[in-house]
């Protein structure tokens, strides 16, 4: 009571990331399963309460490079267990996988244990890894988890500005130490698509190219993009003036009044 809640979409997404450079997930096989696996729609209306929406790939929707024909991966336990029966694994030689996940988020709780739940209905054992922001999220030389790839698969998000350049998280450049990149997905389409983006100011040609790098995040899986959150601000009603962007919500204060 007594306040007015703004939401605001912003150019980020949470998902949960699959280590592509070694382990069972190494298989894209593995990752699609997973993908087909969890059911995305679910979990965003248990989870954010309408403060998101579900995704397809990183890039939202109100940015000029998204590709509006992508839809998100249909929720198909059939095919999930179809991949995951082409890579070995069912009743005799079960799928085991370790999920690491930032412990002070609540969020991150509940969203694990339902992660758990679906995986085990096809047969997969998830175990859980809470750990501490410091040693989940550290750098390369401090031994990070995702950073050293010590994971099968991490809840992970991330908040970009209003470019829509993802290269520093899927270039081959950028895989630790070199970067963020901590998927470790490396594919050469993906490398052509991010240069063609990054090498011209031609908005149609790089909106071509990210066409081109959702398409190949879509096929490869690095991460499951669950949901795009928005910003969310919970401010005085009698506040006139208040209109957040997608970067930051105090670029208009000086039209602000009360």
């Amino acid at each position: 009571g007594g306040t007015r809640t703004v939401f605001t979409p912003f150019n980020g997404y949470e998902g949960l990331m699959l280590n592509t450079g070694k382990g069972p997930t190494k298989d894209v096989r593995v990752r699609r399963a997973i993908l087909f696996a969890l059911d995305k729609n679910a979990l965003v209306r248990s989870l954010t309460f309408g403060a998101a929406h579900a995704a397809t790939q990183d890039l939202p929707p109100f940015l000029w490079a998204y590709d509006h024909r992508l839809r998100p991966t249909p929720y198909d336990p059939a095919q999930a267990k179809r991949l995951l029966a082409a890579a070995g694994y069912g009743p005799a030689h079960r799928l085991s996988l370790d999920l690491y996940f930032e412990e002070s988020s609540a969020l991150n709780k509940t969203l694990s244990v339902q992660i758990q739940s679906l995986l085990a209905a096809l047969g997969v054992d998830v175990h859980m890894h809470p750990q501490l922001s410091s040693l989940i999220y550290g750098g390369y030389g401090a031994n990070g988890t995702l950073a050293r790839g010590r994971y099968d698969i991490a809840l992970y998000n991330w908040i970009a500005g209003i470019d829509p350049d993802d290269s520093a998280q899927f270039t081959c450049a950028n895989i630790p130490p070199a970067g963020y990149n901590q998927s470790y997905f490396c594919d050469a389409a993906m490398d052509a698509a991010q240069r063609v983006a990054l090498e011209t100011y031609d908005q149609p040609a790089r909106k071509a190219a990210y066409a081109r790098v959702q398409h190949v995040l879509e096929q490869g899986v690095p991460i499951d993009f669950f949901w795009w959150p928005k910003q969310i601000q919970a401010v005085n009603p009698d506040l006139r003036g208040f209109d957040p962007n997608p970067v930051v919500e105090t670029w208009n204060a000086w039209r602000w009044s009360i």
